[in-house]
């Protein structure tokens, strides 16, 4: 059981509230995106030329970068680079990677791919990697983790199959606000997460709309901030109750189309509050008294005035 802490002197809205804790089916089925054990430097790229030859020259990322590492320019095989989105990518409803990942991990084994496979199918890539070779050793999660000799140096963390999931849902682990969007991998190469980025794998583009729908109700943001500060990780699937997409069910379709309606750039996607979601979302935590939406409603608003995102929190705990 929550205990909640006062929300803006309401009893009502705090009540309300109260109708959203329990578990929920998903919490089995959310991640963090893929963490490089710092040493983003040497996995995340800018692209600057495509050779048309399926090679690449991109300039490695150093922002912010654990380790100082050399910004410079490299040759990689395109096929290894993979969208990335950041923590500064993911907003309320809208998802877009900018930057790229050198993506040298085989999600089913869960280690690098094998050094074999490297060397004769992507010897630039290998060559980079090797250049970086002490730096990759030297992380702590690869000591901890993984054996020298029979794992790849470059093995990264956080990935399986998950990880390459044409259909998530995604928001920061760190910020001062909730903030949900739906991620459309369908394509290839797939769009991969960063660490910063919690994410649940949905079955289809229906449910993570669905999902994204719930989260991104004032209910389950208000609900996120008054038992949470700037940690919203997987956990809160723990203690805030979304439950599983049901197609069959008109209210979570109804759900999932205000939703996808908004994902799709609606002229009114940046309000603080939108009404028609959430008193179609009321419905799911059976809140009924129209006076207890309003009260939740006034309660983020008076807590928020309008949508505030912190990207600078998840910077600083980027390269970790």
């Amino acid at each position: 059981m929550i205990s909640w802490p006062p929300v803006t002197g309401r009893p009502i809205a705090l009540k309300a509230l109260s109708q959203i804790g329990g578990k929920s089916p998903y919490r089995d089925h959310a991640h963090a995106g893929v963490y490089t054990g710092g040493a983003n430097a040497v996995y995340w790229f800018d692209i600057l030329t495509d050779h048309g030859d399926g090679t690449v020259t991109a300039r490695n990322i150093t922002e912010g970068a654990k380790r100082q590492i050399e910004s410079v320019q490299v040759r990689l095989e395109k096929e290894l680079l993979y969208p990335l989105l950041r923590g500064r990518d993911v907003h309320r409803w809208r998802a877009n990677p900018s930057a790229f990942l050198l993506f040298v991990q085989d999600p089913k084994t869960r280690s690098g791919i094998d050094e074999e496979t490297m060397a004769r199918d992507y010897p630039l890539a290998l060559q980079w990697l090797e250049r970086n070779r002490r730096a990759l050793e030297s992380r702590s999660a690869y000591k901890r983790y993984f054996q020298r000799g029979k794992d790849s140096f470059f093995t990264m963390f956080d990935v399986g199959e998950y990880t390459l999931a044409k259909f998530r849902v995604s928001w920061r682990r760190v910020a001062n606000e909730l903030d949900v969007a739906v991620v459309n991998a369908a394509s290839e190469p797939r769009v991969l997460s960063d660490s910063t980025l919690v994410e649940i794998t949905c079955e289809s583009l229906n449910e993570g709309y669905f999902v994204a729908g719930v989260m991104n109700s004032t209910f389950y943001r208000l609900a996120v901030a008054n038992y949470i500060v700037l940690h919203p990780d997987v956990h809160i699937l723990g203690n805030l109750y979304v439950p599983k997409y049901d197609a069959s069910c008109g209210l979570h379709r109804e759900i999932k189309a205000e939703a996808e309606r908004l994902s799709s750039g609606a002229d009114d996607v940046d309000a603080p509050v939108h009404e028609a979601l959430d008193q179609l979302c009321a419905r799911i935590w059976k809140i009924g008294d129209p006076s207890a939406i309003t009260a939740v409603q006034n309660a983020f608003l008076e807590l928020y005035g309008s949508p505030a995102s912190s990207p600078e929190l998840e910077e600083a705990t980027a390269d970790e």
